[in-house]
Parts: structure tokens; sequence; C-alpha cells
């Protein structure tokens, strides 16, 4: 008889059948034939669309409910609050429509509503931008995001100070509720917005993830929209936030229903690309914005945001330069670094040589030069892997950083061959260093990555300025000469015999 087996608590919780790409292309492709309904109803009038606008923000929130209770969409907390959001709009759609049944229509509550749904995304983005293990992690491989995010956030709140703002703060018929009204939408938008930019830089593409992202691009557009009669650009603008924000539930449905809406902010799994096409794209067009608009608003002769306009380019061109100054860094520090171990290049390596060997002749401080070779490695890649090979080298490099002081210099100089650099260090530390070194090699197997333990053995021949060495290419042919004397002694041992030049 079978049993059913039990789900450890830690277990994560496997995503059901409602998780269904066919379901997320049919709720797509019935988006535009809403749509055409929608304006169809426009146009024959009697506030039928207004009806169907409610009936469809109704059914959406239900679909967002089964999505959340039966696990299909992923994390739940952030979807609990999307759908308490769009429940709120669904009651800011009933009371609109109330208008045109009862005769009734409170417009506090349809602000409120809007006001508390807006925070509720806000909630639910910030959810998962703190989700623990995900964006964290990808985000200290991808040092750039914040600068990015913050050039994107610059931008819109120019955007949003020059269009939404500032119209409303100087209009003497707006009382201060309606201002404190806008100014939340605003910062709202301007957060969510930011995050956003980050799960996206973050976060590998995925159908769900653009849907979502559709989602809150139209959720954004439309609660900009919703303050457009305070800013008196005209209702026409109030009126399209329905449209809008129907799209944005259709994205956002579309989105529960994908299997791929579980892996918007899992643990990354390719490396984050920092100089992307479409990133840089994005990011040549935001610097652009403020210049464009000031054009815009000086050929239409309106108001002019100089002084806003003036602090977002020096912000922007102060990032942008900061941005430039951190890939600088980022090559330089590829073009030292080793991949595999970590360690420095011998290129970097060599360069600090001649310059210690060059301080060593106009002071009286000593310099020492170990060499560093693993015995018998090529048996290792030949019986155990190249991956065996790589974990064996990545762990000697951990013990050499481990078993040295904080001012050497310790390189990848070959394949199989380290060399450290010893600034300050005289014959008898030189030894005791060495062999300090061999042991901690010795002392512990390596766990390959089998699970296998493999014991690891290293030569060490060393080399002193004070022994009359005074080029790094003398240092190197004497530690070199006496490396392979201490392989030529039977290996696993360190070479200080300095009789040998």
């Amino acid at each position: 008889m079978r049993t059913a087996r039990l789900r450890s608590p830690t277990e994560p919780r496997r995503p059901v059948a409602v998780a269904d790409e066919r379901a997320t292309r049919l709720i797509v492709l019935a988006a535009p034939v809403v749509l055409v309904t929608y304006a169809g109803f426009a146009i024959v009038g009697h506030h039928l669309e207004t009806f169907l606008a409610t009936a469809l923000q109704l059914g959406g929130v239900s679909l967002l409910t089964v999505a959340v209770v039966r696990g299909g969409a992923g994390r739940r907390i952030p979807w609990i609050l999307l759908v308490a959001a769009h429940a709120l709009v669904g009651v800011s759609s009933v009371n609109y429509a109330g208008r045109f049944v009862r005769g009734t229509y409170d417009p506090a509550l349809s602000t409120l509503c809007s006001v508390l749904a807006a925070l509720l995304v806000l909630g639910a983005v910030v959810a998962w931008s703190r989700r623990a293990g995900s964006l964290r992690d990808r985000a200290a491989r991808d040092r750039f995001a914040s600068i990015d995010v913050a050039i994107i956030v610059v931008v819109s709140a120019f955007l949003s100070w020059a269009f939404v703002v500032a119209p409303v703060l100087h209009r003497p018929d707006v009382i201060g509720p309606a201002k404190v009204i806008v100014l939340t939408f605003s910062i709202a938008d301007l957060i969510t917005i930011g995050l956003t930019v980050r799960i996206l830089f973050a976060t590998r593409a995925t159908p769900a993830l653009r849907l979502f992202l559709t989602y809150l691009l139209l959720w954004s557009s439309a609660d900009g929209l919703v303050v457009a009669d305070l800013t008196g650009n005209g209702a026409w603008m109030a009126e399209a936030g329905g449209p809008i924000r129907i799209l944005a539930l259709f994205a956002l449905v579309g989105a529960a229903y994908h299997p791929s809406m579980t892996a918007v902010v899992a643990p990354g799994r390719t490396a984050v690309r920092v100089t992307s096409a479409g990133r840089l794209v994005l990011l040549g067009l935001a610097t652009a914005v403020t210049p464009v608009v000031l054009l815009i608003q000086h050929f239409q002769r309106g108001p002019e945001h100089v002084p806003a306009a003036a602090v977002a380019c020096l912000l922007v061109s102060a990032l942008v330069m900061a941005r430039m100054a951190r890939l600088v860094a980022e090559q330089r520090g590829l073009a030292i670094t080793d991949g595999l171990t970590g360690l420095h290049t011998r290129r970097f390596f060599d360069e600090a040589l001649s310059s210690g060997t060059a301080q060593n002749l106009r002071t009286t401080d000593d310099i020492g030069l170990l060499l560093v070779d693993l015995d018998h490695f090529k048996s290792v890649n030949d019986t155990h892997g190249h991956p065996a090979g790589d974990q064996v080298l990545r762990e000697v490099a951990r013990r050499l950083r481990d078993s040295t002081r904080s001012g050497d210099v310790v390189a990848r100089y070959g394949g199989e061959e380290f060399a450290i650099l010893l600034p300050r260090t005289g014959r008898p530390e030189l030894v005791s260093i060495a062999e300090r070194i061999r042991a901690a090699i010795d002392r512990d197997p390596v766990r390959l990555p089998n699970g296998r333990p493999l014991r690891v053995t290293v030569s060490i021949g060393l080399a002193a300025a004070s022994e009359g060495l005074a080029s790094s290419d003398e240092l190197t042919s004497a530690a070199d000469r006496r490396l392979y004397a201490a392989k030529a002694g039977g290996r696993n041992q360190v070479s200080a015999d300095f009789n040998i030049l």
C-alpha cells in the first residue's frame, strides 16, 4: 500500500497546477479584446465601460486570490498585498459605479482607496526586494546597481516634480489635503520605480518578470493620471487611468499564472551583466530626459523648472562619473586578479616585485620571495579530472592567504605554481613562514567535488634580497633553483640552502 509522503517544514512549497503558461497566454490575448470592448462601450455611452471596468477589477481580484491560495504565484506575502491593493481598487470602482446606479458617489472614499492601494503595491515591491538570500546576494555581485537605480530615481523625481508636484503646489485652488495626496502618490511611485529597477537589474529575465514589470509601469502611469484633475492637464487624462489600470491588472494576473513567477526573485543563476546593451540604453535615455524636458518647455514658452533641472543634471552627472570610476576600478581588479583562485596575477606580482626590489636598494629593509609549487599536480588532473584540480588550486590559494600576513603579496605564478612577496622579511623569518605554509597545506586533506579527501603537498624555494640579490630577476632565479632542489630532495619540503644561487 502506498503512503503519502509528508513534506518537511523546511521543504519549499511546490507550485501547483494553477501556474500554467496556457492560462497566461489566454489572459494576455484577452487583454486587447477587452480593451477594444471597453472603448466600444465608451463610444456607445450609458456608462457601460464603468460597469465593465468594475467587473474586470473584481474578477481580477478573484483570479489573483485563487493563484495565491493555491500557491502557484510564488512567495505569498507580496501577493497578499497586491490582492488587497486591487480589492481596494475594486471598492473604488464599485463606489464610482454607484454614481450611475444609486446616484451616490463618495470621492473621499475613492481617493482613500487609491492612496492605500498605492502604498500596498509599494509594500509588495519592498517585500520582494528584501527577500533573504536573493537580491542581497546578487546586489553584492552587481556593485553598479545602486548607482544605476539612483540615476533612474533622480530623473523620475524631476519628471514628477515638473509635471505633477509643481503644477499642483502652485495652484491656489488646490487645498492642503489634495496636495498631500499628490505628494503621497509621487513619493510612493518614486520608491516603487527605484525598487522595480533594482529587481530588473538583479533578476534573470523570465516571461513572468516581463509581465510583472509591465504591470508596475502601467500602475505607476495610472497613479500619475489619478492626479491629472488636480494638475489641470485635462479630464481626458484622468479618464485614461481606467483602461490603463485594466491593462495593468491583466499583466499582473498573467504573471501570477505563469510558472516562471516563482523564479522572479529566486537566487540568480546567471552572472549579472553590468554593461548589457539594454541597460546602457536605458541609462543613456535617462540622462537625456532632463535637458530634453527643458528644451520642450522653452519652445512651448511654458514654465521652465531650471533650478530643479540643474540639480537633477548635477546629480546625474555625479552618478555617471561615480559609475565610470567604479567601472575602471572593476576592470583594474579583473586585470590583476586570477579568475580561478582570486589571487593576484603574475603581471601584478612582477610589478610589485620590481617595485619592492627598487625600494630595497634605497632603504635597509629586506625583502623575501617564496615560490610554491604543488607536488604531483598533473596526476590530480589525470586521475580525478580538471574540476578536482581546480578545487585543489582554490583550496591551496585559500590556505596561502590564511598563512601569510596582510602586507604580503600572494599570486598565482603559473599553472600550479604560486609566488609570495614578503616585504621587510629577513632570512630567518622567511624560512619560518615558508615552513608554516608547507605545514598548513599538508596538515588537512583537500575535499574534492565528489567528497573524496586528497592529500596535497607543496615544495617551496625561497630567496632574500639580503643575500646580495639586487634585482627581481636575481631573486626569482635563486628561488626557482631552490624550488627545484626541494623537488629533487623528495618534495613536501622547504629548500633553505642559501648556498644554492
